[in-house]
This record gives C-alpha cells, sequence and structure tokens, in this order.
C-alpha cells in the first residue's frame, strides 16, 4: 500500500498549488526528480529507492506552504526588499512548519517527519549561511539540500517581479559562484558535470510565472 498520500495532506493541496504557482515555474518538481535521481546515480548522496524519490517529490510541493501567511505585497513586490521584508520572509519556513503541525491528524503521517525536515531547512546552507537554523554540512538531510538547489536553480531561470529569467550558464554561473549561497561541493561539481541538455527539457524557454 501506497502511504505517501494522506486526507490531511489533500486539503492542503490548493494552498501548496497557489504558494508553489507563485514560487516556481513548472519544471521545479520535475528538476528535482532528475538531480535526485542523478546525484544518486553518482553517489553524491546515499542511494534512495524508486519510491522514496517520488515520495520527496511529491512532499517538496508543501516546501514554500509557509508564504500563504505572508503579505502579498512582500512575495510580490517588483523592487529589491528591504531588511525587514527579508527578515519577514525568511519566517516563511518556520511559518510552514507550524502550519503542518496544527494540524493533529498529520502527526500520525507516516513521513510526517520528512515533510517538515523539507518545508522547515529547504533554505539551510552547507556554510551554516541559509535559515532558519543554520545547519552546516552533513546536518542538513540530503535529499532536503537537492530540494534547496533546484529550488534556488527555478527560481533564478523563472522570471519574477523583480528580476528577468536567467538563462542556464548565468543560473549555474551564480550558484557555483555562491550567489544563492553555499550548497554541497559534491553536488556543485556535479551539477557542473551535467549538460545544459539535462535541462533543456523543462527550459529550453524560461517563462514568467507569479
Amino acid at each position: 500500500m501506497d502511504h505517501t498520500y494522506h486526507p490531511s495532506l489533500q486539503l492542503l493541496e490548493p494552498v501548496a498549488q497557489d504558494t508553489l504557482s507563485n514560487s516556481h515555474s513548472t519544471r521545479f518538481q520535475p528538476l528535482l526528480h532528475r538531480l535526485l535521481t542523478s546525484f544518486c546515480e553518482e553517489q553524491v548522496i546515499p542511494a534512495m529507492t524508486v519510491e522514496d524519490v517520488r515520495r520527496v517529490v511529491y512532499l517538496s510541493r508543501f516546501h514554500d506552504i509557509g508564504k500563504q501567511s505572508l503579505p502579498r505585497s512582500i512575495l510580490q513586490k517588483s523592487g529589491k526588499l528591504m531588511l525587514e521584508e527579508r527578515r519577514i520572509l525568511q519566517q516563511h519556513p518556520a511559518l510552514g512548519v507550524r502550519l503542518l503541525r496544527s494540524i493533529p491528524a498529520l502527526r500520525q503521517y507516516p513521513y510526517y517527519d520528512v515533510l517538515c525536515d523539507i518545508c522547515l531547512h529547504h533554505h539551510e546552507r552547507w556554510d551554516g549561511g541559509g535559515y532558519p537554523d543554520g545547519l552546516t554540512g552533513r546536518h542538513i538531510t540530503p535529499y532536503v539540500h537537492v530540494v534547496a538547489l533546484a529550488d534556488a536553480y527555478d527560481a533564478l531561470r523563472t522570471a519574477r517581479p523583480y528580476k528577468p529569467p536567467l538563462s542556464h550558464s548565468e543560473a549555474v554561473s551564480m550558484l557555483c559562484g555562491g550567489a544563492c549561497g553555499a550548497f554541497s561541493p559534491e553536488m556543485i561539481t556535479c551539477l557542473q558535470a551535467l549538460p545544459e541538455g539535462f535541462f533543456a527539457a523543462y527550459y529550453g524557454e524560461a517563462r514568467k510565472v507569479g
């Protein structure tokens, strides 16, 4: 029996879809699936079964659910965020987990810890420069770190109110140069080695969302 799905998650689907569509292109989850599979094959992260990968990809759709509690004026701002606005934005992982923890029935979900880990830690960075907990290196769950990388890549390739979409080479250059925070050196090396055609199926043409 497949225990990935849960009635409480199905109730949260509309909220998840809203936050996902306003944060990412439709390519985010397919890209995450490819990266998880590739990184497992290259032994950059511990081995995952096909079912494990599928589950993480499904649960990743809830990673930004905390943004539903944030002001639209911040989420859709066309200019650079002020320091206080950035501080508010950085509350969304904790707000998301607070929402998940407020649903008693969801605590019986077999993958509740996986869900909360993805939601809370998808902005952590290898050097401890992320948020909200400042986790470093191996303290970040490997598949959550891949969610973070896919999250950052898709954000760069997707047009936002405050920026145009970047090309593949521009996005990779920024990720490798630390412009989006530090990622695992092994993951960055593997990312650089992936041919542009790996991404072309999803990002042949960047689209504006949100």
